[in-house]
């Protein structure tokens, strides 16, 4: 049954590239196999083959379907569905006798280091983690079946920006278009994937993983450097002489401008991948107060850069004006994000209910907390005023 699924996935994704819409198809097939993936789970340990070709097949539909304005909306419900399937598959465990949870701890901290990978080719930030550029330097003697994975999908990338140069408008280069929308595709589907694991929506109560195999610091670590993208990408916009910001950045594959313009929705992933490891931190308590006071920092920073530049000059100290306005100048199309400092503040009351008022009013948070509930205070007058 799966490799007749398998089949038809393959089927499906070749008439779409020939200008059928079968979208609805792929959705339905990739649920349908992640359905009988959580039934039998362990049963199918043996069948490595088919579940290895079901993998490939999957990951050939995530890397080659990227965004466009038609079908957006179809296209993120594949890439869920696809996703969800990527993220059952631990729960198959192995014929070598891996048990499933090992797979489950692995399969995270692949989609982290892909998601690292991604982000460190195509855009370099100078204030992410600093091992991310001996991973990616030396990714194919650490793991080369993960590096051939990531080697595969850059590939793919990069085809896609070489489609026409010809017929190029120098004030729209669809080369730099072309990667930058690879990258958010890239990007949203392993987050969607890590997200997919975390959740185990498709798991059984049998089999739920402990939180206790979470690697918490990764997660972490990665949903910073998504949320700090949108100022990473302006920082570096505004530091670019403006006849320079149509190529690509130094180490890099998509421009300034390219960069800018895909910043919200990589901040979007970090909200969805930070929230999602709050939560699976609930039944695991010590976990999150082990990391409180980078929990409060992280939230109330990223509260701090999506409130107005008016409403931040006011609360921080001396509204930094003596820094050539630093507090009001950066990120000025990020504060002005509605939908942006919705989820700011959604993350906030998660983490808020997830530590407890005791541990986020303590000594080393109270500081933070002060300014959050000013910040928060701020933004409730400003939306009443309109």
């Amino acid at each position: 049954l799966l490799e007749a699924l398998r089949d038809n996935i393959l089927y499906l994704y070749y008439k779409h590239n020939e200008g059928v819409n079968m979208m609805e198809g792929m959705m339905g097939c990739f649920k349908a196999c992640a359905s009988v993936v959580a039934l039998l789970e362990t049963k199918l340990s043996r069948a490595d083959k088919t579940v290895q070709s079901l993998r490939e097949a999957t990951w050939l539909v995530l890397n080659n379907l990227n965004g466009s304005s038609d079908g957006h909306e179809e296209l993120r419900c594949v890439q869920k569905a696809a996703t969800a399937l990527l993220a059952t598959l631990a729960l198959v465990g192995s014929s070598e006798g891996t048990p499933p949870s090992k797979i489950w701890s692995r399969c995270v901290a692949n989609g982290i280091t892909l998601l690292h990978w991604a982000i460190h080719d195509f855009f370099p930030i100078s204030t992410a983690d600093s091992s991310i550029p001996n991973l990616t330097k030396d990714g194919a003697k650490a793991d080369p079946k993960l590096w051939e994975e990531h080697a595969t999908w850059l590939s793919v990338a990069k085809e896609l920006a070489a489609m026409d140069t010809d017929e190029m408008d120098l004030g729209n280069d669809p080369v730099d278009n072309h990667r930058s929308e690879a990258l958010k595709s890239r990007i949203q589907c392993l987050t969607g994937y890590v997200h997919s694991l975390l959740k185990m929506d498709s798991y059984s109560l049998q089999t739920r993983l402990t939180p206790l195999l979470l690697p918490l610091d990764s997660l972490l670590d990665t949903s910073e450097i998504l949320l700090s993208f949108p100022l990473a990408t302006e920082a570096t916009h505004r530091s670019t002489k403006s006849r320079l910001r149509s190529s690509p950045v130094k180490d890099g594959l998509i421009s300034p401008n390219a960069a800018v313009v895909i910043s919200a929705d990589i901040r979007l992933c970090g909200h969805a991948l930070l929230d999602v490891t709050v939560q699976s931190c609930s039944g695991g308590g010590a976990l999150l107060l082990g990391k409180a006071r980078r929990l409060v920092g992280m939230v109330v920073a990223n509260l701090q850069s999506s409130c107005s530049p008016a409403l931040v000059s006011v609360v921080v100290e001396n509204g930094r004006r003596s820094s050539g306005g630093g507090a009001t100048s950066a990120g000025s199309w990020l504060r002005g994000s509605i939908p942006l400092r919705i989820q700011s503040v959604r993350m906030f009351h998660l983490v808020a209910i997830s530590l407890g008022s005791g541990v986020m009013s303590s000594t080393g948070t109270a500081k933070l907390m002060s300014r959050a509930l000013v910040l928060l205070g701020g933004c409730l007058l400003e939306q009443v005023a309109g």
